[in-house]
């Protein structure tokens, strides 16, 4: 990539990440539902809908119900009878209480599994045999032993950590346990290493002893039971903001206060005649995110219409005002198009297929740096999103994991 598309894609990345900064978090009632929004300035960024009776998080000793080889996966029954579905890929050194693991899960086992996502209409809960608990510093994960750092530290950091836990604390610590554990090291866990390495190895062995502790008395309960409950919900949601850096946390829900005093900084109680809802008019907010219109700055629009199998966005031209040099005018068009389409994205929490058709263009460097732009605006979600490539028919193909229901589902 030349010198000059690489500096391109550093200030676009620049203006988009400021999107994502300083802005504010509303936890308050909207459509007799609680809900958790995320503005910039006057702009709704992100919604979630705060479910009381998830079980994301929870841990179970689940049995094997149904293997299925052609899906490569199985079904598991856990708590209260429901069966949920175990893929393979999430099964890598499962902690089976019913006898030694030689490599398959047969009907009959039983074993530790973790909700990952809540069963959605027809679908049943994602489970995963990679049972993880996590906390601001750090997560241990039942799988192969590994050692990771967050991305975000620098490489200097990152390194020194590595070494600090592997020859000054794994290096004194005789673990004669037959669990295998991998860890990951948080941003926030950079900020204690720096400041207090003795703090750093404290919160290390006691989080990890913490954890073995917890697998070992799964071994001694029953079957379906539930092990470990996942966060409480108004700190579950929380978990879905955290790349936003928001700088205040604002609610008039009681429960919300209470249940996040402590956890947070700067929260803060709002008390007046009028809602949160009223006071930032969410009304016309979410009206407006759920319009498959979105009308751009230069006079161009998208239209996103969601189906069964796949989402398409439509970029036209609109009431743009075409300069003398086609080439360029188009490039302007399909630049701030991408930039609002991940954006809408996120905010309408779409997720499978997506397509996009961009306004054709007729240089194919311009196209080439359509689909890099889009993949550098796609590594901000903290949702895995993949951009694939544009299609002879000049539509570009964009996979994003399905985590969340979309905003359409939660208030159509």
């Amino acid at each position: 990539m030349s010198r000059k598309i690489m500096q391109f894609h550093d200030e676009t990345n620049k203006e988009y990440e400021q999107y994502y900064a300083d802005g504010k978090l509303l936890i308050t009632q909207y459509a007799n539902k609680e809900v958790a929004i995320f503005l910039k300035g006057n702009r709704l960024l992100s919604l979630y809908t705060i479910e009381n009776q998830t079980k994301v998080g929870n841990i179970y000793v689940g049995k094997v119900k149904n293997v299925v080889k052609n899906l490569d996966a199985c079904f598991v029954e856990i708590e209260g009878k429901e069966i949920g579905y175990l893929p393979f890929t999430e099964v890598t050194v499962p902690l089976l209480l019913n006898r030694k693991y030689d490599g398959r899960l047969i009907q009959g086992d039983e074993l530790l599994v973790q909700v990952q996502k809540d069963a959605i209409k027809t679908k049943q809960a994602f489970l995963t045999a990679k049972v993880s608990v996590s906390s601001n510093y750090f997560v241990f994960t039942l799988e192969e032993p590994s050692l990771g750092v967050s991305a975000k530290l620098n490489n200097e950091i990152r390194e020194n950590i590595k070494a600090f836990i592997r020859e000054s604390i794994e290096s004194t610590v005789q673990n004669q346990s037959a669990f295998r554990i991998s860890c990951i090291v948080r941003t926030d866990a950079g900020a204690l290493f720096e400041e207090n390495q003795p703090e750093f190895a404290k919160r290390y062995q006691e989080e990890k002893a913490a954890f073995m502790q917890l697998l070992e008395k799964s071994t001694h309960i029953n079957c379906f039971a539930c092990v470990k409950g996942g966060l409480k919900p108004y700190l579950a949601i929380l978990e879905r903001f955290s790349d936003n850096c928001y700088t205040e946390v604002l609610t008039d829900l009681n429960e919300a206060y209470t249940s996040l005093q402590g956890h947070v900084d700067n929260l803060r109680y709002y008390e007046d005649d009028f809602s949160l809802s009223m006071l930032y008019n969410l009304d016309s907010k979410i009206k407006e995110a759920l319009n498959p219109k979105v009308w751009l700055q230069n006079g161009g629009y998208l239209v996103i219409e969601q189906t069964e199998c796949l989402t398409t966005i439509d970029v036209n031209s609109g009431k743009m005002i075409k300069g003398t040099d086609k080439n360029a005018s188009i490039w302007k068009l399909n630049e701030e198009a991408a930039k609002e389409a991940a954006l809408q994205i996120r905010l309408r929490n779409l997720s499978g297929i997506i397509i996009i058709d961009f306004v054709n263009m007729d240089n194919k460097a311009d196209e080439e740096k359509l689909l890099m732009l889009m993949k550098d605006l796609v590594k901000k979600d903290p949702v895995h999103t993949s951009v694939i490539d544009i299609t002879p028919l000049g539509l570009m193909e964009i996979t994003r994991k399905k985590v969340y229901k979309s905003l359409k589902e939660q208030f159509l």
